[in-house]
């Protein structure tokens, strides 16, 4: 994500939060202009940085497609994750009730999650030499995810071994 430098993007977050769901919203520019222009907050920064000059229809645009697409991704994104968390609660509780699924062994879910999330982004990258060193990196990090689900199973085979030989000793 890059710096953004325009007259909207040089607004309070809290201006910025508001706008950006405004426009989720389906808010028309022209009520935007009207509403950010009368705000005591954008009139001063307007005035501090861009000589008192106005927010105008081309800077709603330039925001909608720069600073509030990228706020919308990361919203979707979020929702993503989101629903993976409550997934997790959802497994936490039954465990909890029923004695039955370990949810530490689903938290590799928001690792694969991220991977796949990487991946994406990683496709739509056009300079191949950080491509490629972005890749090695997810590589690693899959390989380490894998050399883990491995470990668990070998503790778990273990803890079920050791149980056993509880058992016969009783």
């Amino acid at each position: 994500m890059k710096t953004r430098i325009g007259k909207i993007a040089r607004l309070p977050h809290n201006i910025r939060e508001e706008l950006n769901h405004r426009l989720s919203q389906g808010a028309l520019g022209k009520d935007l202009i009207a509403w950010l222009n009368a705000l005591p907050e954008v009139q001063k920064v307007m005035a501090e940085l861009f000589g008192g000059t106005k927010i105008t229809h081309q800077n709603i645009s330039v925001w909608r497609h720069g600073g509030y697409s990228d706020w919308a991704e990361t919203r979707t994104d979020r929702a993503q994750w989101q629903d993976l968390f409550d997934h997790l609660e959802e497994l936490n509780q039954k465990r909890t009730v029923t004695g039955g699924v370990d949810v530490t062994s689903h938290l590799a879910a928001l690792v694969v999650f991220e991977l796949g999330q990487a991946l994406d982004k990683l496709a739509r990258m056009e300079d191949s030499d950080e491509r490629w060193r972005i890749f090695r990196q997810i590589s690693r990090s899959l390989s380490r995810l894998r050399m883990d689900d491995c470990r668990e199973k070998r503790v778990r085979l273990w803890d079920l071994k050791a149980a056993r030989a509880f058992e016969k000793v009783l």
